[in-house]
């Protein structure tokens, strides 16, 4: 039975693969059950890979490494993203 733990690090390596480098900082909320694809995961993700993306290539990025956890009997219900540069993230 996969914890939040687990969960927590496998979206951490598809992201850093995704990104090409791991995240400048990322922040990763889970609510209800990882188990049963009822996990709402809501994720602060700052990366300079995003420096040259507009915002909605960001989100194609970081929805594609995530397709798989979100497919049907995937672990997550729903998906909150905020996605920033390190510039976007100091101010």
């Amino acid at each position: 039975m996969e914890n939040e733990e687990d969960l927590r690090q496998r979206i951490t390596i598809s992201l850093s693969e995704a990104l090409g480098s791991p995240p400048d900082h990322l922040e990763i909320q889970i609510e209800g059950s990882c188990t049963d694809g009822e996990a709402k995961v809501t994720m602060l993700v700052v990366s300079s890979a995003f420096i040259p993306l507009k915002r909605l290539d960001r989100h194609k990025l970081v929805n594609s490494a995530m397709k798989s956890y979100l497919d049907d009997g995937g672990e997550i219900h729903a998906l909150t993203l905020k996605l920033q540069t390190p510039e976007q993230y100091n101010k």
